[in-house]
């Protein structure tokens, strides 16, 4: 896992090289957190297996946290999705 593949996985998801050069001072960051989590690899962009597709949730999350244009309820659902933060249960809610 090296910041030439975490390049190479944002240029397919459509990021642009203005984006591109904000990002990079931030790829060593980007992939020590990683890590942290439990990534492995950085995944192609059309794996689907369950670890590739909880990587590229990972890799978006913190992608769109760092952003100065947020969308909460994107970032929600990637914490709900990743599991940084679990889905509060229907139990939980009162009537």
């Amino acid at each position: 896992m090296n910041e030439a593949e975490l390049e190479r996985f944002l240029r397919f998801s459509a990021f642009t090289e203005p984006s591109l050069r904000r990002a990079r001072p931030h790829y060593p960051r980007l992939l020590e957190r990683l890590r942290a989590l439990g990534v492995t690899r950085i995944p192609e962009p059309w794996s689907q297996t369950p670890e590739d597709a909880r990587a590229a949730n990972l890799i978006c999350l913190m992608i769109k946290q760092g952003s100065p244009e947020r969308n909460s309820a994107q970032e929600h659902d990637l914490r709900n999705i990743t599991g940084i933060r679990p889905a509060k249960a229907w139990s939980t809610f009162t009537y």
